[in-house]
């Protein structure tokens, strides 16, 4: 007998603790930019909150890179070593545009609109309800945010989201339609 004597493990599953891959209804809980542990680059902490259904009160994180000029590592090239880009050079400006442009694609979706972007606060973000579709990288356990609808939630959609347990849709366009 080990230490989990009096436990069957059997039925259990094994969790990464991450979403699985569906829509959820959720709401942006943290919107900052801050340094790595490092300290030698700046990235946007984003988080969102599951708010009904299975799995109320779950998080999903993303941190995605904000190149800036006082970074003390910078943006650099970066050549594919292996798949269907294998030999591919991205070069150091290509890849700071990538970056910003990542950025950018998150606040269109979370509905800011773009001639505000570059004055954007946490606080115009924070609270800001969506439906977001949550999947797997192929070959990794890390989900990603794909698409989003932003979307207000009545007490009633979320007591309905509750009650079915999930979304009932894959499809978050037609979530409350």
């Amino acid at each position: 007998m080990g230490m989990f004597d009096q436990v069957n493990l059997d039925d259990a599953v094994i969790n990464d603790g991450s979403l699985p891959a569906d829509v959820y209804p959720m709401m942006v809980t943290n919107f900052e930019i801050k340094p790595t542990a490092k300290g030698t680059m700046r990235g946007l902490n984003f988080t969102a909150t599951v708010i009904a259904g299975k799995y109320k009160g779950r998080t999903y994180y993303q941190w995605m890179r904000v190149p800036h000029p006082l970074d003390q590592e910078p943006v650099t090239s970066f050549t594919f070593d292996k798949g269907n880009r294998a030999g591919e050079t991205i070069n150091a400006e290509q890849r700071k545009l990538d970056y910003l442009s990542a950025v950018k694609t998150l606040l269109s979706k979370l509905g800011i609109p773009e001639s505000k972007m570059n004055e954007v606060e946490s606080g115009d973000v924070i609270g800001i309800q969506f439906m977001g579709q949550i999947y797997k990288q192929k070959n990794t356990l890390e989900s990603k945010l794909g698409n989003v609808q932003v979307k207000e939630f009545s007490d009633d959609d979320i007591a309905a989201l509750d009650d079915a347990g999930r979304s009932n849709s894959n499809d978050p366009g037609n979530m409350f339609v």
